[in-house]
């Protein structure tokens, strides 16, 4: 009877291994080679995380901590660690951990496609583009149980999105290719609207919404949208987009009233600062970011433009009008 009981444990232990196994393979089969009751551990870390007990699954990882040896184990232990914090909805843990797990060795497509995803929405995109290129090499690369073409093709589109808000079209048109040749995705067709409405190619324009409009209809409207501001030279990210001079004012005047609260980086002042960004910038709908660094007795203010060509060229015009007797204090940088 005993006998039976523990078959059966290591049955359903093994079968639970292969789950995981299909799921992380090139990450988590490196792991603990040498250390078969951790690898249990992990196991039952792994079953308890996927039924969302993101808890019991984050104590039993914190546990085993210790016996992380090698690359191998440590990559595989920090990647699943920002799985639990993925799971409890903490994107900035998540990352966090998946950059950990990316210091160590492995060819594991997940969390460079995760990471690139996460800096593709915050507009960090050159930090999304190596991900993503990352990513598409371990796809590449994998065994052939490990490749998944529909994840490669979509990595592909991702990354010829990501191309196009760098304006870097022609790289966009090569990877776009790519991503043909594999089975089309939901939105595809939508990001080759967009991206040649960006290289001013209304015939492809039209082709692409067309596509859209009878494959994904719900998509559409939205689609037509983007490319037309874009065409019309509209749309902030590809095009400049006049400023209210009034508004310039204002924020150089609150700004000289406010510089010494600056200086010492206090944080009302601070959220104040960015809140008169965005009355000068109108267009701007996500916060602005900026930073601010004490450089040569000066007080740095680094803008990051996103990519916007209109928050790249309206940061030169409200720079240029800065006052002088703020300029003695104060530097003004512009960023990616």
């Amino acid at each position: 009877m005993e006998n039976n009981v523990f078959e059966n444990a290591e049955e359903k232990l093994k079968e639970s291994w292969e789950v995981h196994r299909q799921a992380f393979g090139p990450i988590l089969e490196p792991a603990f080679v040498e250390n078969k009751e951790i690898r249990i551990h992990l196991t039952a870390a792994l079953n308890l995380i996927s039924r969302r007990e993101v808890k019991k699954g984050y104590d039993i990882l914190m546990s085993i901590k210790k016996h992380c040896l090698y690359g191998e184990d440590k990559a595989a232990w920090n990647f699943f660690m920002g799985l639990c914090f993925e799971f409890m909805g903490s994107k900035t843990e998540m990352a966090k951990w998946y950059e950990k797990a990316n210091l160590y060795p492995h060819n594991f497509y997940l969390p460079y496609l995760k990471l690139a995803k996460f800096y593709h929405a915050d507009a960090k995109f050159e930090e999304a583009e190596r991900n993503y290129l990352l990513a598409i090499d371990c796809l590449e690369n994998a065994m052939e149980e490990y490749k998944d073409k529909v994840v490669l093709g979509s990595a592909y589109v991702n990354l010829t999105s990501c191309l196009t808000m760098m304006h870097r079209y022609k790289a966009a048109v090569v990877n776009y290719r790519k991503a043909l040749a594999f089975p089309i995705q939901s939105g595809t067709s939508a990001t080759g609207a967009i991206l040649y409405a960006a290289m001013g190619n209304i015939k492809e324009v039209e082709r692409f919404l067309s596509i859209v409009s009878k494959e994904i209809p719900a998509l559409y409207a939205h689609t037509k949208k983007m490319t037309d501001e874009i065409l019309e030279r509209k749309h902030p990210h590809f095009s400049p987009i006049s400023l209210d001079e009034k508004n310039i004012e204002k924020f150089w005047q609150w700004f000289n009233e406010n510089k010494e609260k600056i200086k010492e980086t206090d944080s009302e002042t601070v959220k104040s600062l960015g809140g008169k960004i965005k009355e000068v910038f109108a267009f701007l709908e996500r916060e602005p970011r900026f930073k601010i660094a004490l450089e040569e007795n000066k007080h740095q203010i680094i803008f990051s433009d996103f990519y916007a060509m209109a928050l790249n060229i309206g940061y030169k015009e409200l720079i240029n009008k800065c006052p002088d007797e703020i300029l003695k204090d104060f530097g003004f940088i512009i960023e990616r």
